[in-house]
């Protein structure tokens, strides 16, 4: 969200497309992360890192890039994969529990 900000408040194009650019990635990392964490966390790295090529000269830019690939690393290594979806309250063979074939009109 910081990165968001900075593209808000920018007046430099350049550092507000970077930063919406560096949002997208990071976002859309987090989004994979169930799916496929080493995709995900390139995604995350490569978004943090892209607003401090234009904003080098920042500290508060390349700190809060340090800090999101450190809180990125956590979010995609502590993502459950995905399995395939069931319904609640349905066990693996698609039964009800507590229900039994003679139970069925």
């Amino acid at each position: 969200m910081g990165y968001l900000l900075i593209a808000v408040i920018s007046p430099l194009a350049l550092i507000w497309w970077s930063a919406l650019t560096g949002a997208v990635l990071i976002v859309t990392g987090l989004w994979f992360a169930p799916r496929n964490r080493p995709t995900a966390l390139i995604a995350v790295v490569v978004g943090a890192l892209v607003p401090v090529i234009t904003g080098w000269w920042s500290l508060v830019v390349p700190l809060t890039a340090a800090l999101i690939i450190v809180c990125g690393a956590v979010a995609v290594s502590g993502a459950k994969d995905r399995g395939p979806r069931r319904s609640p309250g349905h066990d693996a063979a698609g039964a009800i529990p507590g229900m039994s074939e003679r139970a069925l009109p």
